[in-house]
C-alpha cells in the first residue's frame, strides 16, 4: 500500500486509469468537479465518471474497488440508491490513508 503522505489525487486517478483502460467494457473515464474547472484545492473531492456497458456495472465497481484497495483500505463506502436519472449508478468512497473523498459515477 502507498504511504499516507504520498497518496495523492494524481496517484489515485492514475491507478484507476491503469486498471480501467484495458477493460473492453469501459468506454470513457473522466474527472469532473473542481478538476474540470482547474479549481482543485485541499477541500476538493475527486469526481470520476465512467461510461460502461449496462450489464457490467457491478464488474466496473469491483475493478474500481480492487484498485482503491491496492492503495489504501476503504474506510467508508456509500452507495447512492438508483437516481431518477436512469442508467446512473454512484458510490462515494473514503480511503483510510488519504483525506481525499472519491465520487464514482457510472453511466451506461
Amino acid at each position: 500500500m502507498v504511504n499516507e503522505n504520498k497518496l495523492t489525487r494524481d496517484i489515485i486517478v492514475q491507478t484507476l486509469i491503469a486498471v480501467l483502460k484495458p477493460l473492453d467494457y469501459v468506454y470513457a473515464f473522466c474527472e469532473g468537479g473542481a478538476a474540470a474547472f482547474n479549481r482543485v484545492d485541499e477541500w476538493s473531492d475527486i469526481d470520476l465518471y465512467l461510461v460502461v456497458d449496462d450489464d457490467k456495472v457491478d464488474e466496473a465497481f469491483f475493478a474500481v474497488e480492487k484498485a482503491l484497495r491496492s492503495l489504501s483500505p476503504i474506510k467508508q463506502k456509500f452507495d447512492v440508491p438508483q437516481t431518477s436519472w436512469p442508467s446512473v449508478f454512484q458510490a462515494f468512497y473514503r480511503l483510510e490513508n488519504t483525506s481525499e473523498y472519491l465520487i464514482i459515477t457510472l453511466l451506461f
